[in-house]
């Protein structure tokens, strides 16, 4: 089985069978709500436990959020809504 960059490290590879069906961040909804909050991606990288690099990652789906970075942006940009937390974070990738 054939793997996907997704990161130079082999524990950030996803196997190619599952990159067609994976939850993806929506990267514009997202930056808009950077955006809004003034917040800056370093500030948020760092209250997540990233590098920049790594925070730029999972923004474009380069690299995939865990469950505590969701948890952590959604206090930092005050997302309360459900609906709006699963737009921005697990935004299938059906097509």
């Amino acid at each position: 089985m054939g793997y996907a960059k997704t990161n130079r490290l082999a524990h950030h590879l996803v196997p190619e069978r599952t990159v067609n069906r994976m939850i993806r961040t929506n990267t514009e909804l997202l930056e808009a709500k950077i955006t809004q909050s003034g917040k800056k991606k370093t500030y948020l990288a760092e209250k997540c436990g990233l590098s920049l690099a790594g925070f730029r990652n999972c923004c474009v789906n380069k690299a995939e959020f865990k469950a505590s970075h969701i948890q952590i942006l959604c206090r930092e940009l005050n997302i309360t809504s459900l609906r709006e937390k699963e737009a921005i974070f697990f935004d299938r990738d059906d097509a």
